[in-house]
């Protein structure tokens, strides 16, 4: 759907007939009309400009139409990663799968709970982190959060002795607390 207009330079400057014949080689992926282009489909194609009077002067301009990106989804809407130093990888699902360009620029929130490489996320602290990919102008976010890992656990009493019948509770201290 884009276009550009194309200009041509005519030697010598005072030639009689200036008149320019334009032509595309694909008119399905550009079309050309009075020397402005119209991107039709991705594709690469030549567009050619030839003089009305002499078919010898003549003279091409290369178009590549890029297929641009609709969409951009990722292989998880949410996710929690267990400990510190843990990974996840994430994949960018692009829409349609043609699109030209299909580079990823990743980013996170805070560098301090989640970093984020290549698509590779890594825990560095407990917390929560909102990674952004964004690709051709069209992005999305992924809620990252990193839990604290469990270091131990304690019980209330370290024995007990009953009579039958008689029930006493015994708690579970987790470690960290929170």
């Amino acid at each position: 759907g884009e276009t550009y207009t194309l200009y041509v330079t005519v030697n010598p400057n005072d030639a009689d007939n200036k008149n320019i014949i334009w032509t595309s080689e694909n008119p399905e992926i550009a079309s050309i009309e009075n020397g402005t282009i119209k991107a039709l489909r991705a594709g690469i194609v030549k567009i050619i400009a030839t003089s009305e009077d002499n078919n010898n002067a003549t003279d091409y301009c290369e178009v590549i139409v890029n297929q641009p990106t609709i969409g951009i989804s990722l292989n998880y809407s949410e996710y929690t990663i267990e400990g510190i130093g843990e990974t996840i990888q994430l994949e960018a699902l692009v829409f349609p799968e043609d699109a030209t360009n299909k580079e990823v620029i990743w980013t996170t929130s805070d560098e301090s709970i989640a970093t984020v490489e290549n698509g590779v996320v890594n825990a560095v602290s407990a917390g929560e982190a909102t990674i952004t990919y964004t690709m051709n102008g069209v992005s999305g976010e992924l809620l990252i959060k990193v839990g604290t890992p469990l270091t131990g656990i304690g019980l209330s009493r370290t024995s007990w002795s009953a009579n039958p019948g008689n029930t006493a509770g015994i708690a579970v201290n987790y470690y960290p607390s929170d």
